[in-house]
């Protein structure tokens, strides 16, 4: 568990996946608070914390430590669920919305990264 080791070039994307996506999930979550409603907070609270455990794994991915990886595939799988959700009430952007997901778990499930996660 080196700090140190160079990360891959699909967990450098990867890294950067995760802060596009926190920056995103925190994006919603100032939308919904500017209603100023309990319905609005509760609404905004899995957004945080998604937001937050991607920023949190992004700033732990250099260290291998096992449950950044599996952080970060249940996020992902997480927002994966979601967008098929919004796609079967019929919103067609949600097609938009599997790409972040999709290429999250490629990425993350990639030999190159898994060899750095078993290092």
């Amino acid at each position: 568990m080196n700090p140190h080791r160079p990360l891959p070039r699909s967990l450098l994307a990867q890294r950067v996946l995760l802060w596009a996506v926190a920056v995103v999930l925190l994006l919603n979550v100032v939308a919904a608070l500017g209603e100023g409603d309990a319905f609005a907070l509760g609404y905004s609270l899995p957004y945080a914390l998604l937001a937050a455990i991607c920023v949190v794994a992004a700033l732990r991915l250099p260290r291998a430590e096992r449950w950044v990886r599996a952080a970060i595939v249940a996020v992902h799988v997480l927002m994966l669920l979601g967008e098929i959700g919004r796609f079967a009430q019929g919103d067609p952007l949600a097609v938009i919305g599997l790409v972040f997901p999709v290429v999250g778990l490629v990425l993350i499930l990639r030999a190159s990264a898994r060899r750095f996660f078993a290092a």
